[in-house]
């Protein structure tokens, strides 16, 4: 199973990995170092208490910097922009969930000169991208599978797999869901593999997730289609505390990454997130801030769960 995830999408997976191992070049002297002391080993109980306790501690996020997106839209056209940015999440509804199958709520806004300039936006109702350059919309319906890890594909960027890229969601064994683990027996990288059972048997890697030991930092994220085709990818890199507006962050805080790389090769996209501020406050009433928008004055493309347009 493993090796038909790989296959054929060597070039886009080695870009991942070249993310979280160091390369050297043969023409730089030689340095001598003292020997790290191995990675502290992790049980798979212990790696998801890590990750899901993160993710309570991150139940709600502000955040705030730059955003570079670019993306070829279904004609092939090309859409760049650079913007500010703002990052909404609320994973309080998905914390309450006792089956672990209930969506976050996610907003990304980028604006330009005081104007919205695109957003992606998701609720347990809908999940949305608006270029309101282009006054281009697609709205979809969420569901329960709309959120199987097969996604409709009509849509550039779809944000239930900027939220997957993000990392910052919990990981549990489930009825639908199991999680399996490998560690590297010299290094402190642990590959995490989110795997999804499906109907009549079948059953695929959803997500791939490099965990650093060292650091206690997840950097790099892979995902995969129902077929075992890699289909997206994220860098995760300077890791900050996180703490309530106004407080400084504490020994505990948790930690969020500051730059966030994300590739769709399908749609010849990229993300680039480059924060500067981030704090566990909203600011704004969740019923508010992640509303469905009205998308008058849009093109608007009505993307159904199954993966039809319409």
């Amino acid at each position: 199973m493993i090796n038909s995830v790989h296959r054929g999408h060597r070039l886009f997976v080695l870009a991942v990995v070249l993310l979280v191992v160091p390369v050297g070049c043969s023409q730089q002297p030689t340095i001598v170092r003292q020997p790290l002391a191995p990675a502290p080993f992790l049980t798979l109980a212990r790696q998801l208490a890590i990750i899901n306790s993160r993710a309570v501690a991150l139940a709600t996020l502000r955040a705030s910097g730059s955003i570079t997106l670019t993306y070829r839209g279904p004609k092939g056209h090309r859409h760049q922009f650079q913007a500010n940015g703002t990052l909404l999440v609320d994973q309080t509804p998905a914390l309450r969930d006792p089956e672990h199958e209930t969506s976050p709520d996610m907003l990304l806004i980028g604006t330009y000169l005081g104007q919205n300039a695109f957003e992606l936006g998701m609720n347990r109702a809908h999940y949305w991208m608006v270029n309101h350059q282009s006054k281009q919309a697609w709205v979809g319906w969420s569901s329960r599978a709309g959120r199987d890890g097969e996604l409709s594909g009509n849509m550039p960027i779809e944000p239930q797999r900027v939220l997957q890229m993000l990392a910052i969601t919990g990981l549990y064994q489930t009825a639908r869901q199991r999680v399996a683990m490998t560690a590297a027996s010299r290094g402190s990288l642990n590959r995490i593999y989110v795997i999804r059972l499906g109907k009549n048997g079948h059953t695929w890697i959803r997500r791939m997730l490099f965990f650093n030991r060292r650091r206690g930092e997840i950097t790099a994220v892979i995902l995969f289609d129902r077929a075992g085709r890699s289909v997206a990818a994220a860098g995760l890199s300077y890791y900050r505390p996180v703490a309530t507006r106004g407080q400084r962050p504490g020994a505990n805080a948790p930690r969020l990454p500051f730059q966030v790389d994300i590739w769709y090769p399908a749609a010849r996209a990229h993300l680039t997130l480059k924060l500067t501020h981030a704090s566990l406050t909203l600011r704004v009433l969740p019923r508010f801030a992640f509303a469905t928008p009205q998308f008058s004055g849009l093109k608007v493309v009505r993307v159904n769960p199954a993966g039809g347009v319409r």
